[in-house]
Parts: structure tokens; sequence; C-alpha cells
């Protein structure tokens, strides 16, 4: 495995701890970075019918017309992150195999697949891991796309020697209609150190209750209800263990990050629980320990890393999917945008902000607006399509209407059908003349 270096600079006085640093490096040279990557393919409910079997797993959904497991393997290969396991079940196995292994086939990356239960949570996820994780990792949805450099995050997590750093963003950039934006979440920074103090769903209610000892640890935090959590974090090794002994956990989420964040401020908890024993085993913190200013505490840290300049979502529902396609799109060129083995006939129009995969034919006098169209498709005449995509090997025919809709795989609209706000399956048929807004459309 070809050797990966970061930068780092020696930015401390204490004695000992330049003395151990610079075993390491010199100034303005590097020393070797590893972690390895744990990304979560699983179904995705919240993107029923285009998950359903006809279809294609949530990890191979087309995102402008590629995999969207592909933009989260290119951004941790961008690190570089070169040992991946993918978690997947295994009715969705053959086909990530067949993507993987014969399609996207990197010689720079070990990618493994481990089976996981259907019904499986990400804590249980992690622990079907626990025999191939040997350094820090990083848990990342396979839904989630941002323009964040990935040694952004790593590079702090190095420096401040954190237990767990989590990437936010903010979704506001997203151009989701607000009856589908997604639960909002109070999220707690300090904003002095960088340290995420807190991150709890908003109540219906909006009520938050916050402990005392939250205060006293952080008397400087301040709250935010615009941030979202990536869900994409990187862990010490030590957590692993510490995951497989409280076989009560079940999300990464909801029980894993919110202890983390209480051994924080709660050093009763703390001990409790054995975490003071796995943080008073880390070698640089021992190292601050013996340094001559004895300023250093061996203590669990927790970091909160922003990302405020540029674009980061998750894929999870069908409205930020949909919104996604086409906010990539936009930033393709001419080129890449319609691919040269299309066939699109002269008098139709194919606006800046649509795109046409392989293969794909449309017919005279057809409107394409702020639409994906997938590979080897069949677009009939005079359709009109506003605002949607189409996936792979669909038939669109004469006279169709689109607006807003999703078209799974394989997928035909008959002549003269018009829909609005839909999502049609993998291999459905709608009718010809049918008028249908605001339904999922699975046969």
């Amino acid at each position: 495995m070809d050797d990966v270096f970061v930068r780092m600079e020696i930015c401390c006085t204490d004695y000992f701890l330049q003395i151990i640093l610079s075993e390491m490096l010199f100034e303005n040279q590097t020393f070797p970075l590893e972690f390895q990557a744990v990304l979560l393919a699983g179904y995705g409910k919240k993107l029923y019918p285009l998950t359903e079997d006809k279809n294609a797993p949530k990890a191979l959904l087309p995102v402008a017309n590629k995999p969207m497991i592909y933009y989260a393997l290119q951004w941790l290969q961008e690190a570089p992150v070169t040992d991946i396991i993918i978690c997947c079940s295994q009715s969705n196995r053959t086909k990530l195999e067949d993507y993987l292994f014969k399609v996207y086939q990197t010689p720079t990356a070990n990618i493994k697949l481990v089976d996981v239960p259907d019904d499986c949570t990400s804590c249980e996820a992690l622990r079907l891991c626990k025999h191939f994780i040997t350094t820090d990792f990083i848990v990342m949805p396979c839904d989630f796309m941002t323009e964040m450099k990935p040694n952004s995050l790593l590079h702090t997590h190095i420096a401040r020697n954190a237990t767990a750093t989590c990437l936010l963003y903010d979704d506001t950039r997203l151009e989701v209609p607000q009856k589908e934006q997604q639960d909002r979440e109070f999220i707690a920074l300090d904003e002095k150190e960088g340290r995420l103090a807190m991150m709890k769903v908003r109540t219906k209610t909006d009520d938050l209750d916050v402990q005392v000892s939250l205060f006293r640890k952080f008397p400087q935090v301040s709250f935010y209800t615009q941030l979202r959590d990536s869900h994409v974090y990187v862990f010490k090794r030590w957590i692993m263990d510490h995951l497989i002994k409280q076989k009560h956990w079940h999300s990464i989420r909801q029980d894993l990050v919110p202890a983390l964040l209480q051994y924080q401020h709660k050093v009763d908890l703390c001990k409790k629980d054995g975490v003071d024993k796995f943080v008073n085993q880390d070698p640089l913190l021992k190292a601050r320990m013996m340094s001559t200013s004895g300023s250093h505490s061996q203590e669990l840290v927790c970091l909160g890393i922003v990302h405020k300049d540029g674009f980061s979502a998750r894929l999870n529902t069908i409205a930020n999917y949909a919104e996604v396609n086409r906010w990539i799109v936009k930033s393709l060129s001419d080129q890449d945008r319609i691919s040269q083995t299309s066939t699109v006939e002269p008098k139709t129009q194919v606006g800046q902000d649509s795109m046409v995969g392989e293969g794909t034919t449309i017919d005279e006098r057809c409107s394409v607006k702020k639409t994906i169209i997938g590979n080897h498709c069949v677009i009939g005449k005079n359709v009109k399509m506003t605002n949607s995509i189409i996936m792979d090997y669909c038939t669109i025919e004469d006279g169709a209407k689109l607006e807003n809709v999703i078209v799974c795989h394989r997928a035909k609209i008959e002549t003269k059908a018009n829909l609005k706000d839909c999502e049609v399956a993998g291999g459905a048929v709608v009718p010809s003349d049918a008028q249908i807004k605001g339904e999922v459309i699975n046969k």
C-alpha cells in the first residue's frame, strides 16, 4: 500500500511531547496516516419505492447517472482511505459486488463487503466489523455528499487527539420544500474549543432539557438549530471495544454518540462505564501528562467540525435525493451533461440544467427542463419533462407529460399520460391518457 502523508506542525512547548513528536516528523515534513472506513449501505426506507427489489439498492440509486455509493467512495479515496468496509444486506450483496468489482474497479483501495441482516442497526453493523477494524476509523452513510475535503476533518481529528469527531453541516442550502424537510436538531458547540457538547432531535414542543454539568464543563456553549448531523464520524479504535461491551446500544446517532458527549462532562458515568481506562491508555495523552508544564489532563474529547463553505447534504429522503441530483447537474459542463452516445433530435430542447445518459434517444419536439435522463432510455415525440428523474432503460411514449416525477428503472409511461408529483416504481407501467397526481405507482 502506498504511504499516505499529512503535514503536521509542532506548535507545543512541552519538552517531552516535542521529543516524542520529533521522532515522527521534522519541521515541514510529514508522517504516515492511516484510517479505515465503514460505509453503511442500508435499505433506505424513506426512499421507497426507489429502493424496491425491482429497482436498485439505495447505494446504487443513480445520482447524476452515477451510483450513490460512487461519491462516498471517491470522497474516502481522496483522503486517501484505502481500506474500506461496506455493510450491506445479503439480498443486495450481489448487485453491489457487480458494481464494485466489475464497474468501479479501483486498484488503490481494498474493499470488503460485510453481510448484515435486513433490519440490522448501525451499532450492530459496526460490531460485525470488529475483526477488520485495527486503526482509528471513519463511519459514513452511503447517502452523504459533501464538497468538504476529507483531510480537513481527519487533520483536525489527529491534531486535537479527539476520541470522536463529527461532521456537521448547514442544510439550508438545499432547496427542499418546508413540508419535506426533516426534523431539526439542537446542536451545542463550544466555539472556542470546537468541542461538540450535545446533539438532540427537536421535540414537537421544542423544549430542551440541558444538564447543569454540561454548562459547568462548557460555560461558553452555543446552541444551533440550523445545523445537521451528517452521520459521518471519526472514532478512535478503542470505541469499537467499548461498543462491543455496550450490547444494549442500537444506534450510533441515538446511543453511541450521545454517550460519548455525556462522558465529556459526567466523570462518574465515564468511570462507571470503564471509559476512563481506555482514555488513560492513550499514548499521546500519556506524553502530555509527562510534559514539564503539567497543564494537560487526560479527558475524552468530542469535536464538531462544521462545513460552512460549500455544499453538503444527505440523500436519505426522496425530496433530498431529487434536489441533490439537480444540484450536481448545475455544475457539469455541456460535454458531461449530454452523452456523446445519446441521440437528441434537433427540434428537441434540452435545458442547461438537464442531463441525458448513454445510449438514450429523444425524439423530436420534446422539452426537457431540470431533468436527469438515465442510460438507454427511449423518449417519444412531444414529451415534456420538468424537475424529473428518469432512471435507466425507461420508455416514455409520445405526448407524455411529467412534472416533479421520479421514474425508476425499466418503467414505462404510455402515450399522453400526465403525471405530477409522483414516484413510479421499477418495471411499473402507467397506462395511456392517465392523469395522476401525488401518488406512488408500483404496478
